[in-house]
């Protein structure tokens, strides 16, 4: 990937997410349990990440639960492709 010149400047509050997220096959469970996640991050990816955040409006848990929907989806659309070729 090109690195391109970027400065935490061009960050502001936007419409978020700020593109549509396919929908993850997830498993069976219930809808009400929310449970807490707990993750390890070098400084400079949390102070990143913080940063990030604090710019666009948006709490760093929806932030990540989102990254990882994304994630998700993208990995499951990847197999589920690589399976279809074989």
């Amino acid at each position: 990937m090109e690195k391109t010149d970027f400065t935490y400047e061009k960050v502001h509050p936007i419409s978020w997410p700020i593109r549509e997220r396919g929908k993850p096959v997830l498993l069976d469970g219930s809808e009400k349990l929310d449970k807490p996640f707990i993750m390890r991050m070098k400084e400079n990816v949390w102070n990143s990440v913080d940063e990030h955040c604090k710019r666009i409006g948006v709490p760093k848990s929806k932030w990540v639960l989102e990254a990882a929907l994304n994630q998700l989806d993208h990995e499951q659309n990847f197999f589920a492709q690589k399976s279809d070729k074989k």
